[in-house]
């Protein structure tokens, strides 16, 4: 029988840490906390604008657009990309990519038999229009969260490589169209799980530190038999 002594513990304690010191471990308290306050507003955007082409509601595709205006996305520019590779599924195509623009364009398309609803998309345009351009004249101002649409197959996965800064707070949200539960899986670069979003929905969140900067893996895995058209949203 193998006798257990201070030394062979000592080797276990030393082993074990430098386990630890090679993950980007979060704080579990970090896991647990709600999105900051402006990727909960990027999350309503997407929900907002999913809802309003999902039942042709015009105010919805407005406020969409007015919450993107005040808090403008930034593109998203992975490191490197793992497309999702599957099959589609039977389903209606739903839009994937929005913008101020064709929020806008698409609620006064749904609006023409209805003057008052007219009057709203033309008067929130010309508030955003107004709001734009001066933030253009703002030097320095920070825009917000980054965003980017993707399409994860059937049974399949999405993965997309980010940068996120160290011993800084780093978020990361998916907002799916609805159809399917998907998960979310956040990875450090030697590839230690960080955090994961398990639930049965299609909205899914990982808040975590960094100890340093790196490139961080991140997963989006489809739980259903048809594609589903997702926002990746970080902070």
């Amino acid at each position: 029988m193998y006798k257990f002594t201070i030394k062979s513990l000592v080797v276990l304690v030393f082993f074990a840490t430098s386990l630890s010191l090679a993950a980007q471990e979060p704080e579990k308290k970090e896991r647990e906390n709600d999105p900051s306050q402006v990727v909960q507003s990027a999350q309503l955007a997407v929900e907002l604008a999913n809802y309003g082409y999902a039942h042709q509601a015009v105010l919805s595709l407005v406020e969409s657009a007015r919450i993107i205006a005040e808090h403008p996305f930034k593109a998203l520019t992975p490191t490197r990309s793992e497309p999702s590779m599957g099959n589609a599924g039977q389903k209606t195509p739903k839009v994937q990519e929005i913008s101020v623009e064709k929020l806008l364009a698409d609620a006064r398309n749904l609006a023409q038999a209805d003057p008052i609803l007219l009057a709203v998309v033309d008067k929130t345009e010309k508030e955003i229009q107004t709001q734009q351009s001066q933030v253009v004249a703002t030097k320095g101002r920070v825009l917000g969260p980054a965003r980017v649409s993707r399409r994860v197959y059937a049974n399949s996965t999405y993965t997309d490589y980010v940068v996120f800064e160290g011993q800084e707070l780093a978020e990361v949200l998916v907002v799916g169209d609805g159809d399917t539960d998907l998960d979310l899986y956040v990875y450090d670069e030697n590839n230690n799980s960080i955090g994961s979003d398990t639930d049965y929905t299609d909205t899914c969140y990982v808040s975590f530190t960094p100890k340093w900067t790196g490139s961080f893996k991140v997963v989006v895995k489809n739980r259903g038999n048809v594609y589903n058209d997702y926002t990746l949203l970080t902070n």
